[in-house]
């Protein structure tokens, strides 16, 4: 099912996207962005630990979903889903992926050079206070619990997080609005205006 189903912008750089953030420890979110106009999806996920190396996930050149309904995407060595079991209430997102390990996470600018690991998760987000149906991209409190495994390492997590849905025309102020105070997050993309793409800055995490 879906929560929303907002009107679709004729702009070539109008996306609808979701986030998911937890607050383990270990920290992590996810995000997915589908861009209707250039029939492609835009995947993140991202998971930081104190005193170890950054763990991303990253693949902008997806086919979209072929339904909202329950978001699925497939790429080269990465699949993940996204289901709304309850509107505004409850989601379960799940990932199986090969991820790069960053010793700087500033490295994410410049060709994410770093060893290759495993990264899966199966979480599910049930919102602290459920909300009348909106008319405008939001964002609610969670509760996170589920399973997380990074190469061999697993976590049973039961945490805080978020998640939130926006839709728009894909410009700084967009992704402002999406994300709200940056150095709160674990993700903060940054449009990178000289070459009129978007790239990742991921820093180390709140």
């Amino acid at each position: 099912m879906r929560e929303l189903r907002p009107p679709i912008g004729p702009e070539r750089w109008w996306a609808e996207a979701w986030t998911f953030e937890w607050r383990g420890p270990p920290t992590g979110g996810v995000r997915i962005a589908v861009l209707p106009q250039q029939r492609k999806a835009w995947f993140w996920a991202a998971v930081v630990r104190n005193d170890h190396p950054y763990v991303l996930c990253r693949d902008l050149e997806l086919d979209p979903p072929s339904t909202l309904e329950a978001i699925e995407l497939r790429g080269q060595a990465l699949w993940a889903h996204a289901i709304c079991e309850t509107r505004f209430e409850h989601w379960t997102v799940a990932m199986e992926a090969f991820a790069v390990a960053l010793d700087d996470p500033l490295d994410a600018w410049y060709g994410e050079r770093g060893e290759r690991v495993g990264l899966a998760f199966d979480l599910e987000w049930e919102c602290a206070r459920p909300i009348i149906e909106p008319t405008e991209p939001y964002a609610l409190g969670c509760t996170v619990n589920g399973t997380l495994q990074i190469g061999d390492d697993r976590w049973d997590l039961s945490c805080g997080g978020r998640r939130s849905h926006t839709w728009g025309v894909q410009d700084a102020a967009w992704w402002d609005a999406a994300f709200g105070d940056p150095a709160a997050l674990v993700m903060a993309p940054i449009l990178v205006e000289a070459e009129k793409e978007f790239r990742l800055l991921w820093p180390l995490g709140a």
